[in-house]
């Protein structure tokens, strides 16, 4: 049986509703006593999950209000930096709540009756900074599995849990917790403990008796080894933190089930032997400042996947390296340039930062299984000679890093399918680019170019290219050769016009063209029969699309917000058309061919010019939310009644007078916006939108009374009267009508 999941919020601004998941938004102004959200909450009796943020002066969460939720299992309040100081004795009254979650509250505690939600699996305290301790009765909570209180903590107490045997997940990460006691042995089933960034210098000896941790992340500030982890025969992954000054065990190989080891140590010179017992390590993060070498013994480390090793004065990496069959994945940080990287013959990934390499290392092209190499951010400025050597080489980023121009010799690079440049500002392209001729993923993200070679247009499989943030003012003719091309990103570029023969990328799926300034578009577009997703989102020059535009077959969305269209083609496609956004533009009538869209679920019109709305609108049956505010039409078509999945409709700022009566066939309307239109009255019908939950009629002189009908919206949560013609008392009335309803005046 599927779950209804109705979500609330309580804000003071602005409520948005997504339709999806049939949410309820309330507003709540703290000097109103709550009356408006104890009345928001009674249309929301069978909901299981709950987000409330919550804005509200008083110092205490009206939690009676939450009573009525008795099929309640999901409570997130977010108090958004509002006081909440207190959380009143009701909680416990919650008796079908299995997750709570309480965010950014002033709160110090929980009151004692949290003890009585039994069936609580979860608790979360996140960025309470005020937060001292969990009540005593928090020891009842016996199906407790995971506590999780970071980043919250005035005090420097441990919560007080011992008696908690079923708690699988402990959280405790960022706060002030100088000390944890001796008595969490008694969490037997502990297997998640973390409680790193917390002032803690020591750990007692019964941290070894949790015999089911296998995943332990320590604070930073520890000054000596704790044995008692020694005892922890289960542990899989050992985190000491990224600040961490203490030394390794040497009998730290008593761990055998040890498959990942993360450990920081700024001053450490040397690695403990036994770390290289471990038979099961697979990943080892290792920052160690002051280490000058690796011992050979790392050959034992036979299990090893992945390294990373962040070092500052390492003389060299020793020849062992090469027995570690299983090690596939390498990051470096250090400082020599002459690090022998040569001896990773087995690596397929390596990551390097070293801000001293000016051009990039020879001996990596003696690596044979290399595929993927990352010199992100370093200061290299040109190739090796040995480029060719990089027989396998899959993937090459050089994100921000100081590359001026491609070798000459590029084309030698027959493997190379990925090719990232992005943010490297003092690139120089030149006709070699266009060598790489099995380039399928192209990226310039932020790379200052002004202009692309001809030689683009060689790279016959580029499926992917990325120009996004540039200052292009236009795309060479040769980008048309590009046929297998399946994504061009554009956006936020200076691109005037795209080229003619643009209609060869007939596999192009995804257009994003946005923030350009394009004033035409080819006719040739059309002949990309394949395009799915298309952007031309603040290019205010375009005023229309070619006549086959409108003949793309599966095209699913299309932005023309902030273009200034003024006529759009005539529609022999868009079959598939999903989503649609024409706003903003100086359109006067919807095209021949509209009725067409059957798929469209999304529409935007805003803000045009429009001076009728056709009957064929009737025809878009799938369509789930409808804008078309700022308009010139007098009123909607009598088919609007047929849109029967409609559930947001905004028609706000029209010169509407009246609303068609078929407008009561909008059986799933939940979202009706009618602010600033001529509306003389409210039609009786309102009471038939049975499902209408959120009703704006804001700036609306003309209104003066409200139909008796309007008591029948048991679902109505918010009615908007700002600046309506409503006397005193027609106000007063609605409100008894309207028991349950937040009334905004």
């Amino acid at each position: 049986m599927k779950k209804l999941y109705q979500l609330l919020f309580i804000i003071i601004i602005i409520g948005c509703v997504s339709k999806q998941n049939q949410q309820l938004i309330a507003q709540e102004k703290g000097s109103k006593k709550y009356k408006s959200l104890r009345r928001a909450f009674l249309n929301a009796s069978s909901a299981e999950k709950l987000l409330l943020v919550y804005k509200g002066t008083n110092d205490e969460f009206p939690i009676d209000s939450l009573l009525k939720l008795k099929n309640l299992k999901t409570l997130k309040i977010i108090a958004n930096e509002s006081k909440m100081m207190k959380f009143p004795e009701g909680i416990g009254g919650l008796s079908a709540l299995e997750n709570l979650e309480i965010v950014n509250a002033g709160i110090t505690t929980l009151p004692a009756s949290l003890g009585k939600l039994q069936n609580l699996k979860s608790l979360t305290i996140s960025n309470c900074p005020n937060f001292a301790d969990l009540p005593k009765t928090a020891n009842q909570l016996a199906n407790l599995q995971k506590l999780d209180i970071s980043s919250s903590g005035k005090g420097s107490t441990f919560p007080s849990i011992y008696t908690l045997s079923q708690l699988d997940t402990l959280l405790l990460y960022n706060n002030k917790i100088n000390e944890v006691p001796e008595v969490i042995k008694n969490l037997t089933s502990l297997r998640y403990l973390f409680i790193k960034a917390n002032p803690i210098k020591s750990l007692p000896t019964g941290l070894g008796g949790l015999k089911s941790l296998v995943n332990l992340s320590l604070p930073d500030k520890l000054e000596t080894f704790p044995d008692a982890i020694l005892n922890l025969t289960a542990l899989e992954h050992l985190d000491f933190g990224m600040k961490a000054n203490v030394a390794l065990s040497d009998k730290i190989g008593k761990l055998k089930k040890l498959t990942s080891l993360r450990y920081s140590n700024r001053v450490i010179r040397e690695l403990p032997e036994s770390l290289f017992s471990l038979k099961n390590l697979k990943q080892l993060h290792l920052i160690g400042g002051k280490l000058k070498s690796i011992p050979s013994a790392i050959k034992k480390l036979k299990a090893l996947e992945k390294l990373d090793l962040y070092v500052e004065s390492i003389d060299l990496l020793p020849q062992e390296f090469e027995k570690l069959k299983n090690l596939k994945k390498v990051s470096l940080g250090y400082q020599n340039t002459n690090l022998m990287l040569g001896v990773l013959k087995q690596v397929t990934h390596l990551k390097l930062r070293n801000k001293q390499i000016i051009e990039i290392p020879a001996e990596l092209s003696s690596l044979p299984e290399l595929e993927e190499l990352d010199l992100g951010y370093a200061n290299a400025q040109r190739f090796s000679n040995n480029i060719g050597k990089f027989k396998k080489l899959k993937v090459l980023k050089l994100t921000g890093s100081d590359i001026e121009e491609l070798p000459k010799n590029l084309a030698i690079l027959s493997s190379l399918r990925e090719l990232y440049l992005d943010k490297c500002k003092k690139i120089r392209l030149s006709e070699e680019l266009g060598k790489l001729n099995n380039l399928e993923v192209l990226s310039f993200k932020n790379a200052r170019l002004k202009a692309l070679p001809l030689g683009i247009g060689d790279l016959k499989k580029l499926r992917i290219l990325n120009l996004k943030g540039n200052l292009l003012s236009s795309l060479p003719e040769s980008i048309g050769n590009l046929t297998e091309l399946q994504g061009l990103i554009i956006r936020g570029n200076k691109i005037t016009a795209l080229p003619a023969n643009f209609g060869n990328l007939t596999n192009l799926q995804k257009l994003d063209a946005a923030s350009n300034d394009i004033n035409e578009l080819p006719h040739s577009i059309g002949n990309c029969k394949k395009l799915e997703y298309v952007d031309f989102f603040q290019n205010k020059r375009i005023t229309k699309l070619p006549a086959d535009f409108g003949a793309l077959p599966n095209l699913e969305y299309l932005n023309l917000y902030y273009c200034t269209i003024k006529k759009l083609p005539t529609i022999t496609g868009w079959q598939k058309m999903k989503k649609l956004k024409v706003v903003c533009g100086e359109l006067k009538e919807l095209p021949e061919g509209f009725e067409k869209l059957q798929s469209l679920t999304y529409l935007d019109l805003s803000c045009n010019y429009l001076e009728k709305m056709p009957e064929s609108l009737g025809k878009l049956t799938q369509l789930d939310t409808l804008v078309l505010g700022a308009n010139s039409f007098p009123t909607l078509p009598k088919s609007i009644g047929q849109l029967h999945k409609l559930r947001y409709l905004s028609l706000l700022e029209i010169p509407f007078k009246e609303l068609p009566e078929e407008m009561k066939l909008l059986k799933k309307l939940q979202f009706l916006d009618l602010q600033s239109t001529e509306l003389k009255a409210v039609p009786s019908y309102i009471g038939e939108l049975k499902n209408l939950e959120e009703l704006d009629l804001d700036i609306n002189q003309g209104i003066k009374a409200f139909p008796s009908e309007i008591q029948q919206l048991k679902k109505l949560y918010k009615l908007s009267i700002k600046k309506t013609g409503l006397s005193k008392e027609q106000k007063t009335q609605l409100k008894k009508w309207l028991p349950h309803t937040l009334i905004v005046e």
